[in-house]
């Protein structure tokens, strides 16, 4: 059984200290709740649904009050036919007045009715650009945290190679002692020793920034300690044809293309409906009140309320409706490009990662075995080396020989999780 050394622990002692477990859950389930973007997304989908009301829409009446009071005080003078004379200082007089107004637009061409339709489709097309927020999240996440396990299981990859190469500078020491060794091979033992602890800490180092890379995407401060599974599990197994017919109904972006669409196709007939003319019900209270110390009047007060219809059409506005009905059309008829050409980019999209898919599981096959074979080969060399049946090159050749085999699995173990997820997506199922 080849052998971890110790002395390892001795040169990354910050392994050692107590590090969080996080699982792949934890790390979606922190994400959901702390990343920046689905947060800020989260207020958009709020706002547009906020803004989704009768009232916004034009559906229901404005009502405004107004009031006042006022004081003067003037000095007085007036002369009568009959001969009255009235002089006087500092007169007083009080002025109050209030009222309540209420306009409800009663036709406008149906236009606050297809308003009020088009803001249900923004709150929908909020909720859906809220969702796709947390898709793409969660995606980057997966691709994040598996990451960090492929690094970490090349450095398993490494340090199985450097318990090898401690090994054997202690092998070939004491074949030197006893005068039975060279110092050739002494050295060489010692150069591919350092030659690995090299590697392993460069890959220490990209451990450490793909584990920042995480830590942003769950908005944690970088330098969060915490260590993953060691664990690339592949469990999705769609059906090709079953695809093909879903994701043209559950993809996110299709779906917001779909709703955008229909906001097209609403603000064009909001357009048209200027054309339309507009009758306006407008009613009233109203109150005042003078109070005078002196004069012709000592007090006028009075108080009623008025009613009626406004009706008013756009005859001619220098053919802006006109212009604005033009350029609603070709806005839908983009809309309608966009969505189509859409439709056609996540089918090329989904025939390429069902072929990635099929050809990492392919590989991941292939090399789930292969690495089987390098490892046995591996652990005969070194057998045959520490018996003296082999020299230094055949047992380096192993090493290689099961380093790139470790290599070459990681990465396709990382590929395959990739496509699964891209497949996942492509079909809507990353969020439920």
């Amino acid at each position: 059984m080849l052998r971890k050394i110790s002395f390892i622990i001795f040169l990354f002692p910050f392994f050692v200290q107590a590090q969080e477990k996080l699982s792949l859950q934890d790390a979606l389930g922190m994400a959901l709740k702390n990343n920046y973007s689905i947060l800020i997304s989260k207020n958009d989908a709020a706002i547009a649904k906020n803004d989704n009301t009768p009232g916004n829409a034009g559906l229901l009446p404005s009502v405004t009050a107004a009031g006042g009071i006022s004081k003067t005080e003037t000095n007085l003078t007036q002369n009568y036919t009959d001969g009255r004379v009235v002089d006087k200082n500092n007169v007083g007089s009080t002025s109050a007045n209030a009222g309540v107004a209420l306009n409800w637009t009663l036709f406008d061409g149906l236009k606050m009715f297809i308003t009020k339709s088009k803001f249900n489709e923004i709150a929908a097309l909020g909720e859906l650009a809220y969702k796709q927020e947390i898709e793409n999240t969660v995606e980057l996440v997966i691709a994040s945290y598996f990451n960090v396990v492929q690094q970490q299981k090349l450095i398993d990859a490494t340090d199985i190679i450097i318990g090898i190469d401690s090994e054997r500078v202690v092998l070939a020491q004491t074949r030197l002692d006893v005068g039975s060794g060279s110092r050739l091979d002494l050295l060489q033992a010692k150069v591919d020793l350092n030659e690995q602890l090299s590697i392993r800490m460069k890959q220490l180092a990209m451990l450490e920034e793909n584990k920042d890379d995480l830590n942003y995407l769950l908005s944690r401060k970088p330098g969060t300690v915490f260590f993953v599974s060691d664990s690339i599990v592949i469990s999705y197994n769609p059906s090709p044809e079953t695809l093909r017919n879903s994701v043209q109904q559950n993809n996110f972006s299709l779906l917001a293309a779909q709703r955008s669409q229909k906001i097209s196709l609403l603000e064009m007939k909001e357009m048209k409906s200027l054309h339309s003319p507009v009758i306006d019900f407008n009613g009233g209270y109203s109150y005042g009140r003078t109070k005078s110390e002196a004069g012709f009047l000592l007090l006028n007060q009075s108080t009623g309320y008025n009613y009626g219809l406004a009706f008013s059409w756009n005859l001619f506005d220098g053919f802006n409706v006109n212009r604005k009905v033009k350029d609603a059309k070709l806005n839908y008829e983009s809309a309608d490009f966009r969505l189509k050409d859409l439709q056609l980019q996540v089918s090329v999209q989904l025939e390429k990662a069902l072929r990635d898919f099929a050809n990492s599981l392919e590989m991941l096959a292939l090399e789930q075995e292969n690495i089987l074979l390098a490892k046995e080969n591996l652990d005969v060399a070194f057998e045959r080396f520490r018996s003296g049946l082999s020299n230094s090159l055949e047992l380096k050749n192993a090493q290689l020989s099961f380093q790139n085999a470790e290599s070459r699995l990681v990465q396709v173990q990382y590929a395959a999780k990739i496509s699964e997820t891209e497949l996942m997506k492509l079909n809507g199922e990353l969020v439920k």
